[in-house]
C-alpha cells in the first residue's frame, strides 16, 4: 500500500479532502491546491480531520478555492457536522469502510469508533 496524507472525494459537485493519517489534512494545502488545479476545480472545499480530531467540532473545515489556490483567510469556516450534506458523509464513511487500513492504523479514535467506521455503521 503506498502512503499517503489524503485523498480527494468528488461528491455532488464539490470536492471533500479526507486525511488519512494523524496530521490533519490542512498541513498538506498546497498538495491540495495542485491536485485541485489539476481537476479544473473551483468552488467550496470540505476539508475532513477525522483521523486527526475525532468526532470534534473543528472536525470539518470549508474552504474556497479559486482554480488556481485557496483563499485562505478570507474564506475558512468551521462546519458543524450536522451542516455536511448526508451525500458527502456517506462518500466520506463509504471510503473509510473500503479502506479500513487507514482506521486501524489510527491511535486518536476510540475502538468503537473505528468499529463503527470500518463496518460501515455511520452511513445514512
Amino acid at each position: 500500500m503506498e502512503f499517503m496524507e489524503s485523498v480527494l472525494l468528488n461528491v455532488e459537485n464539490s470536492m471533500v479532502v479526507l486525511g488519512t493519517s494523524y496530521r490533519h489534512p490542512i498541513s498538506s494545502i498546497f498538495e491540495h491546491e495542485q491536485a485541485l488545479r489539476d481537476a479544473g476545480f473551483v468552488g467550496h472545499v470540505l476539508i475532513d480531520g477525522l483521523l486527526a480530531t475525532g468526532f470534534a467540532s473543528n472536525r470539518f473545515l470549508k474552504m474556497y478555492f479559486n482554480g488556481q489556490h485557496f483563499e485562505y483567510l478570507e474564506d475558512v469556516e468551521i462546519v458543524d457536522a450536522e451542516n455536511v450534506s448526508k451525500a458527502q458523509l456517506n462518500a466520506i464513511y463509504n471510503w473509510f469502510k473500503d479502506n479500513v487500513e487507514f482506521v486501524e492504523q489510527n491511535s486518536i479514535l476510540p475502538n468503537a469508533q473505528q468499529y463503527l467506521l470500518k463496518k460501515g455503521l455511520l452511513l445514512k
